[in-house]
Order: C-alpha cells, then structure tokens, then sequence
C-alpha cells in the first residue's frame, strides 16, 4: 500500500508503481487510470470504507 499525500497521482505513477486501485478525496478528471479507480468525499465515510474493502476483496 502506498499512500500519496499533497499530489495529484498520475497514470504514469500508478503504472510505475504497480497500482491495483487508486483512491482518491478529490475530483479527478484530468486522467484515465489503467486500474481500478474510487473517489470519495473529502472525509471518507463508513460507507466509502467499506466500498474501497469490498474492491480490495474482490481483486
């Protein structure tokens, strides 16, 4: 698990990294990712915990 803070992720930095799924607090539009990819609030929920546990699960 690597996490990011303070910058936008890239797909190119996900490639590099060997990302499964990006999630991210802020709208992203300016990139298509190459894996799974999840947005939540700017505070995650219970429910965005779980949703994010569920992809995890199902990889």
């Amino acid at each position: 698990m690597t996490f990011i803070s303070n910058q936008h992720i890239t797909n190119e930095l996900a490639k590099q990294l060997h990302v499964d799924l990006v999630v991210t607090n802020y709208k992203e539009t300016s990139q298509t990712f190459d894996c799974a990819y999840y947005n939540t609030a700017r505070h995650p929920s219970l429910k965005d915990w779980d949703n994010i546990h569920h992809l995890i699960l199902s990889m």
